[in-house]
C-alpha cells in the first residue's frame, strides 16, 4: 500500500469539509491511520462533521455542487454535472471515489482556474496544519475568499500568522513525546536569556537537567485541552507551559513557563510586554548561538542574587606581556569580596563590593582605592563571562564594548578552575602576542 501524502489528504479536506485540515487530524490520517487514500477518503464519510454537512437525504446533485464549489468556486458544467449524478445514482461511482476522480480530474479550462484554485487551496491547508492549528471554525475561515489570484493565498496565510499569535502553538502527544529540547531563560533575573536547561519527554515523562547535571528534576507531564503543557515535578510543584511562535531562523519555539496557570494564559503580547519570554530550542548548538548573541552588543547585568556566594577564576594579563595568562580566584559573599593569586595563593587582598545602578560592580579595596567591573558577553559553551575590570570609572563606563575589545581591555572570568587553565594552557601552547 501507498502511503498517502498531507498534500493528498488535504486535498481531501479541501473537498469534503471546506476547509484546512487540522494538525491532529492531519497527523492521524497520514502516520497513524494505516489506511490507503481512498480508505481515508471512505472514512471521512464515517465521521460526525461529515454527516453534519451531508445529512440524510441530501441528493446526489447537492453533493456534486457542494463539491465543486468546495473545491473550484464554482458549479459544475451542465453536462458533467448530469454524468456524475447518474454515476452516483447508478452505484457506479462512491461518493468519496467521485471525489478522488474530480480532484485528479482538476484542469485550468475555460469554465475555470480548476488546477490553480485546488493547488492554492492546498497550500493555505498545509500551511494551516504546519502552524499546528486545530481550531475547526478558524480552518474553515481561512480558507474563504481563497481563489486561483495567489496574493488570496498571502491574505490567508496573514491570517493564519495571526492566529497562531493570538491563540499560541498548541502542544501534542505526538509532537512533544521522544522530544528533547534546550530551554532558555533568564535564572538569575539579570535581564538575559542565558540559562539553559536540557528536557526531554517520553512517554508521560519527563526530566528537567541542567547541563553540568548539577540539577536534576523529573515528573510527569500532560497536555491540556487548550494545548497548554503541565508538569508535575516528583518533588510536588507543577508548572505550565503556555507555546506562542515557532520559528525556523531560530530553530526554536518561544513560550511562557510558569506555576501560575493566570500567568500563562496570556497573549504573545502581553508576555513580551512582562519580559516572560522563554524559549525552547531543538537542538543544544541552536541555543547556545542564541545566548551568544543576544549579549553581543549588550552589556551583562549583574544582580546581587547572582553574584552573591559566586567564585571565579579570572585570567588576565597582569605583566602587559601580551598573553592573557595570569590566574586569580574571586570570592563574593554579603557584600565582601576576596582576590587571590593563583596557583601559589600570593597576591591577595580583599574589600568590599557593592552593585550600582547600571550593573557595574563597585570594588572598595582595603588601600582605599576603587576598581569597577563591567561585564561583557557570557559565553555559556565556553564556561566564562567576558568583562572589563578597570579603575577608571568613565572608561569603563563610556566605552562600547568594540573599543574595549580593540584596546585589549577584555579579561575571562571563568566558573571553574579546570576551564580557566585548559584556557591558560591554550595561550601558553599557541600565544597570541599583542604588539
Amino acid at each position: 500500500m501507498t502511503i498517502p501524502t498531507k498534500e493528498e489528504v488535504a486535498k481531501l479536506y479541501v473537498a469534503t469539509f471546506n476547509r484546512a485540515p487540522d494538525e491532529g487530524g492531519l497527523n492521524y490520517w497520514v502516520y497513524n491511520s494505516g489506511l490507503s487514500l481512498a480508505g481515508i477518503a471512505q472514512s471521512f464519510f464515517d465521521q460526525p462533521e461529515t454527516q453534519g454537512l451531508y445529512p440524510p437525504g441530501t441528493s446526489n446533485r447537492d453533493f456534486i455542487k457542494s463539491v465543486y464549489a468546495n473545491l473550484f468556486n464554482r458549479e459544475p458544467d451542465t453536462a458533467g454535472w448530469n454524468y456524475w449524478e447518474n454515476e452516483l445514482n447508478g452505484g457506479a461511482y462512491s461518493k468519496n471515489l467521485f471525489i478522488q476522480t474530480v480532484i485528479n480530474g482538476a484542469q485550468d479550462s475555460s469554465d475555470g482556474l480548476d488546477r490553480a484554485i485546488l493547488q492554492n487551496k492546498t497550500e493555505v491547508g498545509l500551511y494551516y496544519a504546519d502552524n499546528r492549528l486545530s481550531d475547526v471554525f478558524d480552518a474553515s475561515r481561512v480558507m474563504q475568499g481563497v481563489s486561483a489570484d495567489t496574493t488570496t493565498v498571502d491574505v490567508a496565510k496573514a491570517m493564519i500568522d495571526e492566529l497562531v499569535s493570538d491563540s499560541g502553538f498548541m502542544f501534542t502527544e505526538n509532537w512533544l513525546n521522544g522530544r528533547t529540547v534546550y530551554n532558555v531563560w533568564d535564572d538569575d533575573d539579570n535581564g538575559l536569556l542565558n540559562d539553559i536547561m536540557r528536557l526531554e519527554f517520553n512517554d508521560g515523562e519527563f526530566t528537567d537537567t541542567s547541563l553540568d547535571n548539577t540539577e536534576n528534576n523529573e515528573g510527569s507531564y500532560s497536555i491540556l485541552e487548550n494545548g497548554f503543557l503541565r508538569l508535575d515535578f516528583s518533588f510536588g510543584d507543577r508548572d505550565y507551559i503556555k507555546g506562542f511562535q515557532e520559528s525556523t531562523d531560530l530553530n526554536a519555539l518561544s513560550i511562557v513557563w510558569d506555576n501560575n496557570y493566570v500567568d500563562v494564559d496570556v497573549t504573545y503580547e502581553q508576555a513580551i510586554a512582562d519580559h516572560d519570554i522563554e524559549y525552547i530550542f531543538f537542538d543544544l548548538e541552536s541555543a547556545e548561538t542564541f545566548i551568544n548573541n543576544q549579549v553581543k552588543d549588550a552589556s551583562y547585568i549583574f544582580t546581587s542574587d547572582w553574584l552573591n556566594g559566586r567564585t571565579f577564576y579570572n585570567v588576565w594579563d597582569d605583566d602587559d606581556n601580551g598573553t592573557i595568562t595570569d590566574l586569580e580566584r574571586l570570592e563574593f559573599n554579603n557584600g565582601q569580596f576576596s582576590a587571590t593569586g593563583l596557583p601559589n595563593d600570593d597576591e591577595s587582598y580583599n574589600g568590599s563590593y557593592s552593585i550600582l545602578d547600571n550593573s557595574i560592580i563597585q570594588l572598595n579595596l582595603g588601600n582605599g582605592e576603587i576598581d569597577y567591573i563591567r561585564g561583557l558577553q557570557l559565553k555559556t559553551n565556553e564556561n566564562l563571562l567576558e568583562i572589563a575590570w578597570e579603575d577608571d570609572y568613565e572608561y569603563i563606563t563610556s566605552a562600547t564594548q568594540e573599543e574595549l575589545y580593540d584596546d585589549h581591555d577584555v579579561e575571562y572570568a571563568f566558573f571553574n578552575i579546570e576551564s580557566a587553565q585548559t584556557f591558560i594552557d591554550e595561550q601558553l601552547q599557541s600565544p597570541d602576542i599583542i604588539i
